[in-house]
């Protein structure tokens, strides 16, 4: 669990960030606000064990032409879809693909810039980061016949290739990465509890949590269960789970990125001191 220590900070309790990694960029926005932060992961994004999974999809790839898309909805695809068949061989197989017309479509900026690292450098991007607007703009670019490769993680929500499906797409997935809920229980949730381990009611430790993903909400409540701590969430998705599992949701984000988050976080936890 790694604290973030702000230059200026302001007199609030820390903000929990949960994400399994990359949690530096929201942990250094919040900072330069004046917000501390805390670090630590409920959750473990790993490869899969579909190794033969991940290589069908380079082979299906091979079949696509002008008019054919390879979609990633999250960074997390792309980078795990290229460590189960080498980095190398997905440049490869990626850059003969663009020869051919194939095009490249991302859901969000980040997940655009993990193309560059396999030499992709035009990628659609849609105009909001969500599964939705990047399915309706997609089916708007390429008629019922086209095919998409699509490389996915264990708990991807269905949204992407539902809709293109039901536009006529052919759509070929695979599962290339797998994200769970670490066994071990964070030694923050103590600080998300509203109760005390004899059942006494008290403070919670945090000013706020950020959520960016429905199975971080998961985790957080299987780990700490009720918590009355503001949740700004990543997206719509991620909020409507956090509202299911009976979470305070106080703010949506209307952009992903982390100076994005930081404001949205910063008003809420002003406004709540």
């Amino acid at each position: 669990m790694a604290a973030h220590l702000p230059k200026s900070p302001i007199k609030a309790k820390p903000v929990l960030l949960v994400r399994a990694h990359n949690n530096e960029a929201d942990a250094a926005a919040l900072e330069a606000l004046g917000l501390q932060s805390v670090i630590d992961p409920y959750l473990n994004i790993v490869a899969s064990a579909n190794a033969a999974g991940a290589t069908r999809l380079i082979s299906e790839l091979s079949n696509l032409g002008e008019g054919d898309w390879v979609i990633a909805t999250s960074a997390n695809a792309l980078k795990f879809w290229g460590e189960l068949v080498s980095s190398s061989a997905l440049s490869a197989a990626l850059a003969a693909a663009a020869t051919r017309g194939v095009q490249f479509a991302a859901v969000g900026e980040a997940s655009a810039r993990v193309y560059a690292n396999f030499g992709i450098h035009r990628v659609f991007v849609p105009s909001k980061p969500y599964g939705v607007d990047l399915a309706a703009e997609l089916a708007a670019l390429g008629g019922p016949g086209s095919t998409a490769v699509m490389p996915c993680g264990n708990l991807a929500m269905p949204t992407v290739s539902a809709a293109l499906g039901a536009a006529g797409w052919t759509m070929i997935s695979e599962v290339v990465y797998e994200t769970s809920t670490v066994a071990d229980r964070p030694a923050s949730a103590e600080g998300l509890a509203n109760q005390g381990p004899g059942g006494e009611p008290r403070e919670p430790a945090f000013s706020a949590l950020f959520l960016r993903s429905p199975s971080a909400a998961r985790a957080v409540v299987d780990h700490a269960g009720d918590t009355t701590v503001p949740v700004i969430c990543g997206g719509t998705t991620t909020a409507a789970t956090a509202r299911e599992l009976g979470l305070n949701v106080a703010r949506v984000l209307d952009a992903p990125s982390s100076a994005a988050a930081a404001q949205a976080i910063f008003e809420v936890v002003v406004g709540e001191n």
